[in-house]
């Protein structure tokens, strides 16, 4: 339990900013961890909960403490996070041990072509690398900084040891992220020669960085189009997480066409067609569990489509369906997403309402004016 505390303070902090821990907290694990007289691992732990934040002033603070035998390596760890490259001769004797998944693991932070010729002895290690499928831990340790580093560089120490690199899932998946032209020759012969398409492809949204702490995912299109003549080969929910990025990176077109008709038949929550809407909104009226629509209907809209075509569809539900619960949904609907010119022709068209109806009704009428007065 304890060794999560630092990780999700730092995530924390990555995602809110302004939320992070106080100067008060801080300043009391600062002089936990510089005290040489406390015990050890409360020394290690205060400072990785320390370094959970991050200021301008870290770096010069902890370069007075690399060289304190019990928290070297915590010390080491922050200044890497922090891109602090004159970090670069310590850690490279950290990457030379043969337990240095870890360490590698850091190096996107803080990336320098010194570390080049390291990162080509990790690559070169065939053990454990005989035959299609396989994925030993080297490569794994190693994946991340291959994604983030110059593309050239990735090309020319991946392509350096290809001859057995082909055989491991995660190396092919990089080639097809990093998206050279030689990598993406390289792994497209890896493919076709491969008897087993399916797992070179496996968990590729992980290694592509999709919904990962820290790591962007695809940044441009391409990255996710040359994946087309495989997409037969991957599983329906790795299908889904390219489509859920699509949507966030605003690829709604390509998305459509190369996407959508490959969802399967359990498509994701928010994927949109007016029958599978209406399915919903009957669960939920049944269910009395509008405030789901609080997330549907802004997932809705990420897929490319608009407020009209929602509104459109929940009025002829509606209209067909009536009853208090199902004003219920609609003025819930509406308080957040409608004008005012919705609200009245949806009021026209739905007619006489019982005093009961016409409470919710002025409350949402006052909703959507208050709203669209701001």
């Amino acid at each position: 339990m304890l060794h999560n505390v630092p990780y999700d303070w730092a995530r924390r902090s990555e995602r809110n900013p302004g939320f992070g821990m106080s100067d008060g907290s801080r300043n009391r694990l600062a002089s936990l961890w510089k005290d040489t007289t406390e015990d050890k691992y409360v020394r290690i732990y205060s400072l990785r909960l320390w370094s959970a934040r991050k200021t301008s002033e870290d770096i010069t603070i902890m370069k007075h403490y690399i060289d304190d035998e019990v928290i070297v390596d915590e010390v080491l760890a922050a200044l890497v996070k922090r891109g602090d490259v004159a970090a670069l001769p310590l850690l490279a004797s950290r990457l030379a041990d043969n337990h240095n998944h870890y360490w590698w693991g850091l190096c996107d932070s803080v990336w320098d072509e010194k570390l080049f010729e390291s990162l080509s002895k990790q690559l070169a290690n065939k053990s454990n690398i005989s035959k299609w499928g396989d994925a030993p831990d080297s490569v794994y340790a190693v994946y991340r900084i291959l994604c983030s580093m110059p593309a050239d560089q990735c090309e020319a120490v991946v392509l350096r040891h290809w001859d057995h690199l082909r055989f491991c899932p995660i190396l092919i998946q990089v080639a097809f992220y990093v998206g050279t032209a030689k990598l993406i020759e390289a792994a497209k012969n890896a493919m076709s020669e491969t008897p087993c398409p399916e797992k070179m492809l496996d968990h590729l949204p992980m290694t592509y960085g999709i919904r990962h702490d820290g790591r962007p995912g695809p940044t441009e299109w391409r990255q996710i189009q040359v994946l087309e003549p495989y997409l037969a080969h991957m599983k329906p929910s790795d299908i889904h997480d390219l489509w859920e990025h699509s949507n966030e990176r605003g690829w709604i077109e390509e998305r459509k066409r190369l996407l959508d008709p490959r969802l399967g038949s359990e498509p994701p929550r928010s994927f949109w067609s007016a029958e599978r809407f209406r399915q919903r909104l009957d669960a939920i009226v049944t269910g009395d569990n509008k405030h789901f629509l609080h997330y549907d209907i802004p997932d809705y809209l990420k897929t490319g489509v608009t407020w009209g075509e929602i509104r459109d569809v929940a009025i002829e539900w509606a209209l067909k369906t009536r009853g208090f619960n199902v004003l219920c949904v609609i003025c819930f609907m509406y308080e957040r997403h409608a004008s005012r010119g919705d609200w009245s022709r949806f009021m026209n068209q739905y007619g006489t309402i019982t005093e009961a109806e016409r409470a919710i009704t002025e409350n949402a009428k006052y909703a959507i004016e208050r709203r669209s007065a701001s």
